[in-house]
C-alpha cells in the first residue's frame, strides 16, 4: 500500500483526466505495483532453455496445461510457440521474453497474438 501511495505522489503529474477517471488511474497504479512486488518476491525458477522441449514440457506439467491446449501449442510454427512459451510458461515479461529470444517487443507481441489465434482455430476445430 505504501508503494502505491509513493507511486501516486511521484506520478501525479502523469494523470490525464481526458484519458479516464481518477479511480481507474489509481487502480492501474495499484495493479502495476502489485505485479512488480509479486515479480520481485517470487522464487527464481529453474533456468528454462527455450530451445529444449523437455524444459518447456516440465513447465506445462507444472501449470497443468490441458492436453488439447498442449497439442495445439505444439502444432504452432516454432517462432509463435517459442514466443508464447517464453511469455506465458516461463513467467517472463514481454521485455524479458523479447530479450531472451532476441526480438523487438512488438515482434514478440505479434507472434504471441498470431499464435494464440492459431491455437484458437485448432481448438475450435477439435471440439
Amino acid at each position: 500500500m505504501q508503494e502505491v501511495f509513493i507511486a501516486v505522489w511521484r506520478k501525479a503529474g502523469s494523470y490525464r483526466p481526458e484519458r479516464g477517471a481518477a479511480e481507474a488511474w489509481l487502480f492501474a497504479l495499484a495493479r502495476h505495483q502489485g505485479i512488480d512486488a509479486w515479480r520481485r518476491e517470487r522464487a527464481p525458477g529453474p533456468a528454462v532453455e527455450l530451445a529444449a522441449g523437455h524444459a518447456v514440457d516440465r513447465a506445462h506439467e507444472r501449470r497443468h496445461l490441458p492436453i488439447p491446449a498442449r497439442q495445439a501449442l505444439c502444432r504452432l510454427a516454432g517462432d509463435q510457440r517459442r514466443a508464447i512459451e517464453a511469455a506465458y510458461y516461463c513467467d517472463l515479461t514481454y521485455s524479458e521474453a523479447a530479450g531472451r529470444l532476441g526480438l523487438p517487443v512488438g515482434t514478440l507481441k505479434s507472434r504471441i497474438r498470431t499464435g494464440l489465434q492459431n491455437m484458437r482455430t485448432v481448438l475450435t476445430a477439435a471440439g
